[in-house]
């Protein structure tokens, strides 16, 4: 029973993750949205699926294969988005990809000497990365535009879900970063939260005032 609610759980955090990743690119790739989305976050974010996939392929499963096969390829997209729309932020790719090409390097070393059980491990320890540039940014700057409230809040929903997965199946390098993951998740929706209250306490001459560069107090005069 224990490990049936475990298979149902971690399908349906696989189909949490995807869904939660398809508002962000709709957003990012179709509408051409990209403020409060470091490039960082996204590369250490592909990292991670990446990782993620070769647990998976190193024997955890189908659940990991499907899931992150799918993600890295939104992760991807939304990346050369970035990258499109934001020219100035290009300079640091190359150092970025060698990064992760480093990564997964040792990981498959890793793998060779200590099975799945080593590749979990680091790819547990870099779960934890890319919330640390989106917290940066968002402490630096609380521009939260680009992002999703959708995804936010489905972000929540499907850490809840592998967080259930991961204890379920005794799977320490599932649900430990995912403790990281639901405080990251939670501090990301109180920042899209407090954006949403505060753009909704703005009155229309403001917002016209706002939109085109000049003092709110100036117009309503």
């Amino acid at each position: 029973m224990r490990l049936e609610a475990a298979w149902v759980l971690g399908w349906v955090a696989t189909v949490l993750a995807i869904g939660f990743n398809l508002p962000q690119a709709h957003r990012s790739c179709v509408r051409g949205k990209v403020s409060g989305i470091p490039p960082a976050r996204l590369w250490l974010s592909l990292q991670n699926s990446m990782l993620w996939l070769f647990y998976g392929l190193s024997g955890a499963g189908a659940i990991q294969v499907v899931c992150n096969a799918v993600n890295s390829t939104i992760g991807i997209l939304i990346l050369v988005t970035v990258y499109r729309l934001t020219p100035a932020a290009r300079r640091t790719a190359p150092r970025w990809a060698l990064g992760m090409a480093g990564v997964l390097l040792v990981a498959v070393g890793l793998n060779e000497v200590g099975g799945p059980a080593a590749v979990g491990t680091v790819a547990a320890l870099a779960t934890v990365l890319p919330g640390i540039p989106q917290l940066a940014s968002l402490l630096r700057n609380p521009d939260v535009s680009g992002l999703s409230p959708v995804s936010c809040v489905l972000g929540l929903v499907c850490t809840l879900a592998w967080l259930g997965h991961g204890v379920l199946r005794g799977d320490a390098a599932v649900w430990v970063p995912n403790v990281w993951q639901l405080f990251m998740a939670t501090t990301v929706l109180y920042f899209v939260a407090r954006s949403h209250r505060r753009s909704r306490a703005i009155t229309p001459i403001e917002r016209r005032a706002l939109a085109h560069g000049r003092a709110p107090e100036l117009v309503a005069a």
